[in-house]
């Protein structure tokens, strides 16, 4: 990875580039919503986020070029502005303890990556003071943990939404394996009578008011096995289990390593709060880790 200077500097702008292209959105008011659902979204970005923030992991947890480091880390804050979000921050870090779980680290690796972390944390500050959330570093800083604890805590309301959504319903009887797949191979076929994330549905996007002000309102942390709850009732729990250690195992002998730890970080730390493949972003963002794997792949080979 040493050897890929170029693709990573170039990867790094190229996301620059998008961010710097939306700043004109972002001072003119557009919120989360509007950029990551609206009209503006590039599917360039939803190809290069996913790729820069794994290569991101990969070159922090195996000690990288430090100009590899740098240009990643930028990367992911332009990613950050380009989605007026802080996520992708928190899914470097979670995607940094899948790789470090499988690297024996010592003492000094372990000093390493606190150091790391502190460094994450201060963009999300600076980036939660920017979006006019805060207005000082210690604020912010305790907005940040306030927010990742609370917007998990929805994902619990909102299953309810989930399993009513689909309880009862044939048509999506596989929406819990496959999401967004599924429901696009089967509005090419046919309309779908009860559309989630096709035909212009505003079920994930949609706003539930979960408390007494807007700042309990809610959207598409859906977990996922509310999925297999809503369609098939307790034994939806069971057949989920069964479904992910298939996967894991298929996955896992696979040479697809990115893939092998896109899954793991999945089932550890994202699949308690949202489907893994609920909308055309999140196919999206598998659909990057594959490419990005046989791209290493078919290189090796060559090489």
């Amino acid at each position: 990875m040493n050897d890929n200077v170029t693709l990573i500097i170039t990867l790094s702008l190229i996301v620059m580039y998008f961010a710097y292209d939306r700043l004109d959105l972002i001072l003119a008011g557009a919120t989360r919503e509007n950029l990551v659902f609206g009209n503006t979204s590039n599917r360039i970005m939803s190809l290069l986020s996913p790729a820069v923030v794994f290569i991101c992991a990969y070159s922090i947890v195996f000690r990288l070029k430090i100009i590899n480091i740098v240009f990643l880390l930028l990367g992911v804050v332009a990613i950050g502005v380009y989605n007026l979000s802080r996520s992708e921050f928190s899914n470097l870090i979670f995607i940094i303890l899948v790789f470090t779980i499988i690297k024996k680290i010592g003492l000094r690796q372990a000093l390493y990556f606190v150091c790391v972390f502190v460094v994450i944390m201060f963009f999300v500050t600076i980036m939660t003071i920017y979006q006019g959330r805060a207005q000082s570093l210690l604020s912010s800083f305790m907005g940040v943990l306030n927010a990742f604890f609370k917007y998990k805590s929805f994902a619990f309301y909102l299953s309810e939404y989930a399993i009513d959504k689909v309880s009862g319903d044939f048509e999506h009887v596989l929406y819990p394996f496959l999401g967004f797949i599924i429901e696009r191979f089967l509005s090419i076929i046919e309309l779908v009578s009860n559309p989630i994330s096709v035909q212009d549905s505003s079920f994930i996007t949609d706003f539930h008011r979960l408390g007494p002000s807007v700042e309990y309102d809610a959207n598409v942390l859906y977990p996922w096995w509310s999925w297999f709850y809503g369609c098939f009732g307790v034994v939806g729990i069971a057949l989920k289990a069964v479904y992910v250690f298939c996967i894991l195992v298929v996955v896992v002998r696979t040479k697809f390593a990115f893939t092998s730890i896109y899954f793991i970080y999945v089932m550890l730390f994202t699949s308690f709060y949202r489907h893994p493949l609920l909308n055309a972003d999140s196919f999206f963002y598998l659909l990057a880790i594959l490419l990005l794997d046989m791209f290493f792949l078919i290189k090796f080979k060559k090489n």
